[in-house]
């Protein structure tokens, strides 16, 4: 029994130690994190490091019906698919 109390100036420091670490170590990945999410909008960082970021591509209905008027052939694509419901 006494042994295990000896025991316990030791344990109490290795917690401190711990706790200790484990306050720098939070500190530490808060800062990681802040720099995960910057971009060269928010940060000194160059837009190339931003990455290649894909293009919106717009519907097809909204580039078909802008340019009806212009397009020849529209009205036989109507035709052939007001025949194939009829």
């Amino acid at each position: 029994m006494e042994e295990l109390l000896a025991k316990i100036p030791y344990f109490e420091a290795l917690i401190g130690q711990q706790q200790a670490e484990n306050i720098q170590l939070r500190a530490e990945n808060a800062e990681i994190r802040a720099q995960l999410v910057q971009n060269s909008t928010n940060s000194t960082r160059l837009p190339a490091a931003d990455g290649i970021q894909k293009k919106t591509i717009k519907p097809p209905l909204y580039n078909s019906v802008i340019n009806q008027a212009d397009n020849p052939a529209f009205p036989v694509r109507c035709f052939a698919l007001w025949s194939n419901l009829i």
